[in-house]
């Protein structure tokens, strides 16, 4: 049933009391009721109700006067013009003055002669919508089809640059200032494994006209989860991380040659006011990022030593997050946020599906690849078989163990041995972490 809003506007409570319980409710409508108009123009100014019944003769202010401030305010509502004392002067007048249907009280004022009034000016009223909604939506898709179009136009520059065999720092340069453009972000850098060293090759800050070459050694945390994970890496700051004038939101995208990453390209915005990144950024960058893969190995710029070394590099600077997935919002997002900025490339399985098979397979590769596993300890976390099974295997290889103390809950006996650390006590945790990673990457160059 219809939910339009309808005011009744009367002096008459009996008249108020007669459409409201015999026209309105039985249809359907939701009723709003006013005993002088300029209660009524009140509600219309708050409320805009979708037709008005309204009186002609009433305390304080009168229907003509109503209908002269709704024209005066531009105050679009339908109108229908009930009374007592009609004649064809005034029907003349008050439909010049936009009034839809008139109606006269007496005998012959029945709920069913009302109710078809309300229709027939209810009807034109929804055809109006209707035609604003089909035009809303008309507009949306032109808008969209023109976004979509610049975006192939995009895309197919960049791909006439690959097959052209432009030089390669133009090409970055081109790739990166295409990702800011898609991605309507403020910020932007393609990364590429050189030697074992990340280089930053070509980069565009906030406030630049466009990217500048760079051919610089940088850490990005985002872009190396990116390729250790070899998928798509979106960043969501918390309120925290934005109060602390932190990027707002990021996404990375790897660059990959088959199933071995070479680099990333990455994407930022750090105003508060900045539009959030979505998955169809996601599937733009990725676009771009299969492009400058593609340029590298067209041109052999991806060294064997490069690609032994990557591995190593990765996993020797990637720590493990052991965790409850109800401890997620409280303690775990934070923390790993936290770590992200410090440059530390952190493990989670928070995309995955606890438990399934996909799950088990990624969580035993990379318990083999991390260089360490930080363990978020509550009480529930160590009830956890998931959780058991991760620090367990970190036991079991020798391999080293932080515990964080989320919640105070009590260690068994094979975690006792191992200084833990309180939650909040950041730098305690980053010095413990780089020492274990440098340490671990030592090995790996041994």
């Amino acid at each position: 049933m219809s939910r339009e809003s309808i005011l009744v506007v009367d002096d008459s409570p009996h008249i108020i009391e007669f459409i409201v319980d015999s026209v309105l409710k039985p249809n359907g409508y939701k009723a709003l009721t006013a005993r002088d108009g300029v209660d009524a123009l009140d509600i219309v100014r708050r409320q805009r109700p979708d037709l008005i019944l309204l009186d002609l003769q009433m305390p304080r202010m009168d229907g003509m006067q109503v209908l002269n401030r709704l024209n005066a305010e531009r105050l679009n509502v339908p109108v229908i013009l009930m009374t007592a004392h009609g004649s064809e002067a005034i029907a003349v007048e008050v439909f010049r003055r936009g009034v839809k249907d008139y109606i006269m009280k007496g005998d012959s004022f029945a709920a069913d002669e009302i109710a078809a009034a309300i229709e027939r000016s209810l009807a034109e009223v929804r055809l109006r919508r209707q035609k604003e909604a089909l035009t809303a939506r008309l507009v949306s898709m032109n808008a969209d089809l023109n976004r979509r179009l610049r975006e192939l136009r995009i895309l197919y520059s960049i791909g006439k640059s690959v097959t052209a065999l432009m030089d390669m720092d133009g090409l970055m340069r081109r790739v990166v200032g295409a990702a800011t453009i898609l991605t309507e972000s403020e910020e932007g850098a393609i990364f590429i494994v050189e030697r074992g060293e990340l280089v930053c090759k070509s980069l565009k800050r906030k406030g630049d006209e466009r990217p500048v070459p760079l051919n610089r050694v940088m850490v990005e945390p985002l872009a190396v989860q990116a390729m250790e994970s070899g998928q798509l890496v979106l960043s969501l700051p918390d309120a925290a991380a934005r109060k602390n004038g932190r990027h707002k939101a990021a996404v990375a995208a790897p660059l990959l040659l088959g199933s071995r990453p070479i680099g990333a390209l990455v994407v930022k915005n750090t105003s508060a006011d900045a539009p959030a990144f979505g998955e169809h950024d996601g599937e733009l960058l990725s676009a771009l990022a299969d492009y400058a893969a593609i340029a590298y190995k067209t041109q052999g710029r991806i060294h064997d030593e490069d690609r032994a070394s990557l591995r190593d590099a990765l996993h020797s600077k990637t720590v493990f997050i052991s965790y409850r997935r109800s401890d997620w919002d409280a303690f775990v997002h934070p923390l790993v946020e936290f770590l992200l900025q410090e440059g530390i490339n952190v493990w989670i399985d928070q995309s995955l599906l606890e438990g399934g098979q996909d799950w088990l397979d990624k969580i035993n590769q990379a318990l083999d690849e991390c260089s360490a596993l930080l363990l978020c300890v509550t009480p529930e976390a160590l009830k956890s078989r998931y959780v058991r099974l991760e620090y367990r295997y970190f036991i079991h290889h020798e391999k080293p163990i932080i515990p964080v103390i989320c919640r105070e809950a009590n260690l068994p006996a094979e975690l006792l041995g191992i200084q833990s650390l309180n939650y909040g006590e950041n730098g305690k945790l980053i010095e413990r972490l780089r020492l274990v990673l440098n340490k671990n990457r030592s090995v790996h160059e041994g």
